[in-house]
């Protein structure tokens, strides 16, 4: 419940999505203790009856869900979206077990896959769990070798669990630092977490504690659930921290649990055992009613109510006629067949998956489909000049911490010839300036005698020695420290530098003192390098906030559909307002350092009195819902960077 809470407002339950660490050990507890109550049987009848088990438990809810997700889903998700082919790709990466690796892989792009309008995010925890599941029976094989005849003796096995655990939670804590995705999504950083589960049912089963040394077991287990719940309600920056807490906790919560205390009897509740039981039902529909929301009606207190019944009905359905049906229900009597059948059943399904994806491609969209070049995916784009590709993202931008150490040069990144340039421009930042090229290749359009080198680092920060705690802090380190200082000793006097940068996290609903200070430092860093550019005869244009289209709390669509109608589009009076203490900030900057000018396409991406994806006579001026400006866009915005230019150029 705290993970389906979570997804429908962070902010109510910023790190609600650590109940799926909590279920990962709870999982790796019952699991484990049916395991061990089959451990006398020969170990092929023990593998075939676990992974039969699991197949009768996991397959029908699964495979329903998919495919009822997948054909409501394309009504509303053109096929030119990312998400598109994302969804049925990762689909079918669910029924293999490995949406998780997959989802990985999405991830080290800047924004992946859009894991937020993607049908099947959610199924990555179900791929470790199935990865885990295929070696954890064949780990209590090869430890029953060792063990002693004695019954109820798992010491081997629990040595080997807890190895592997602390080699494990090792190998998530160097993973955490170095590569969140990572720590998040692979198996191995999280076999820990299902470790603690199996060591305490083995634990427990090994050895019984005399009866004079209990501990008061329901009190320890009270104040366990006191703190698991507290947990979720801290902020998800410290998500790392929180994991081992939730972890420890529900692991003493397993230990000293006691369903014949007091105190744990109100666990067994009609209604608590109730939801328990459609937990899985309602983890997979739970994805599918808020991901087809985000794609129609959207996400509000109004419709909460009525999606919250949603998805309860759809989990009550889907656990009453499918998953405890069939469960219980008359499979193949030899478990090898009913192995061989969910075989079957899998690659049918994923080849309908493929087939729709595919061969239907476009046939149950109802909507209209978008004629713009759309999407995050289309900052990697190549540019032509004169029929020559001049400009490739794979050359001019560090997009993971995989291109650390990568050497961007003008030669490779530029319109027109830096060398023989009368003006050298460099355009630096974050995937704005990628996003930005139409306009940035104004200025040689404009004057053929000068070059423009664009770079980018996606998550940047808008100038050295603002802390970064994104993904790309690794890149952004290496963008500051090493790749713009070797490009700047390319200006020379006279030349301009252009920062564009998405600055609108500076500007939130509220000013508080903490957002206020965020704008201080970035002045100060601003003054500190406008005045080491200055004294090299360098002029500096830094762009200012942009409309905050990203709160529209909607999808990027290109164009209104029938189905999506609850864009919260701000006014422009309102967005000016908000982004007022920034921009006024960066003037007082410009008023001070005549090598420094602000450049404003503000009122280009918004030219009606509301700011919205498009104008009234449907040009695209933003390409996903990140803020990105659209090529349409950017075109628009360049008269507005030609006159900043001519402006600056009079003040050096």
């Amino acid at each position: 419940m705290a993970v389906i809470v979570n997804h429908f407002n962070a902010q109510i339950l910023p790190s609600g999505f650590l109940g799926v660490d909590i279920f990962f050990v709870i999982s790796g507890f019952v699991v484990t203790s049916s395991l061990i109550r089959q451990d006398k049987q020969n170990w092929k009848s023990f593998l075939l009856f676990f992974y039969s088990k699991r197949i009768k438990r996991l397959l029908p809810a699964l495979i329903s869900c998919i495919i009822v997700t997948t054909l409501v889903g394309y009504l509303f998700i053109s096929p030119s979206e990312i998400s598109y082919s994302a969804s049925w790709s990762t689909g079918i990466a669910a029924l293999a077990g490995i949406s998780n690796l997959y989802l990985l892989n999405q991830e080290t792009n800047y924004f992946g896959q859009g894991a937020e309008l993607n049908l099947f995010t959610q199924t990555w925890s179900l791929g470790v769990e199935e990865q885990f599941y295929i070696i954890f029976p064949i780990l209590l094989i090869l430890c029953s070798l060792l063990r002693t005849k004695k019954a109820g003796d798992y010491a081997s096995a629990l040595v080997v669990v807890l190895i592997l655990s602390i080699i494990s939670f090792l190998y998530y804590s160097d993973l955490s630092k170095t590569n969140t995705s990572a720590a998040f999504f692979l198996m191995p950083a999280r076999f820990w977490e299902l470790g603690a589960g199996c060591f305490i049912i083995l634990f427990r089963n090994s050895y019984q504690a005399p009866q004079s040394r209990e501990y008061p077991k329901g009190i320890i287990a009270l104040l366990s659930i006191a703190v698991l719940i507290g947990m979720l309600f801290v902020s998800k920056d410290f998500q790392a921290h929180s994991r081992i807490i939730i972890v420890i906790c529900t692991a003493v919560l397993l230990w000293t649990f006691d369903k014949t205390t007091r105190s744990m009897s109100m666990l067994f509740y009609k209604w608590i055992v109730r939801i328990g039981l459609l937990s899985y039902s309602l983890y997979l529909w739970h994805w599918s009613v808020l991901v087809i929301s985000r794609w129609t009606i959207g996400i509000t207190k109004w419709t909460i109510p009525i999606q919250g019944a949603l998805i309860f009905i759809l989990a009550i359905l889907s656990y009453s006629w499918i998953e405890n049906p069939f469960r219980r229900s008359q499979w193949p009597r030899k478990k090898s067949d009913v192995i061989i059948f969910g075989i079957i059943t899998l690659l049918v399904t994923s080849a309908f998956l493929f087939y729709v994806g595919n061969n239907l491609k476009g046939y149950l969209f109802t909507g209209k489909e978008s004629i713009k070049v759309a999407g995050v995916w289309s900052l990697s784009d190549s540019w032509t000049h004169k029929d020559k590709i001049v400009w490739t993202a794979e050359k001019c931008t560090l997009q993971n911490d995989e291109d650390i150490g990568k050497r961007i040069s003008f030669s490779d990144c530029s319109f027109g010839d830096w060398q023989s340039a009368t003006t050298r421009y460099l355009a630096i930042g974050d995937s704005s300036s990628a996003a930005e090229i139409a306009m940035l290749k104004s200025l040689h359009d404009d004057d053929v005698n000068s070059s423009v080198t664009i770079t980018s680092s996606w998550g940047a920060s808008p100038v050295r020695g603002i802390l970064n705690t994104s993904s790309w802090s690794g890149t952004n380190t290496y963008y500051w420290e090493d790749v713009i200082p070797e490009l700047l000793t390319h200006l020379r006097d006279g030349d301009v530098l252009l920062i564009i940068d998405n600055v609108n996290n500076y500007s939130p609903v509220k000013q508080t003192e903490k957002s206020r200070n965020k704008i201080l430092t970035l002045i100060e860093r601003l003054e500190q390098f406008t005045q080491d550019l200055d004294q090299k005869g360098i002029g500096i244009i830094f762009q200012t906030g942009t409309p905050f289209i990203k709160d529209a709390n909607c999808t990027p669509l290109s164009s209104a559909q029938w189905f999506n109608l609850t864009c919260n589009y701000l006014s422009k009076s309102a967005s000016l307002s908000r982004r007022a203490p920034l921009h006024n900030a960066l003037l007082d900057l410009q008023e001070r350092y005549q090598n420094f000018y602000v450049l404003d396409i503000f009122h280009d991406l918004c030219p009606g009195s509301v700011c919205k994806y498009t104008t009234d006579d449907g040009v695209y001026l933003f390409r996903d819902k990140y803020a990105h400006p659209s090529v349409e866009g950017s075109k628009l915005a360049s008269e507005s960077l030609l006159q900043a230019v001519h402006e600056l150029k009079g003040r050096l």
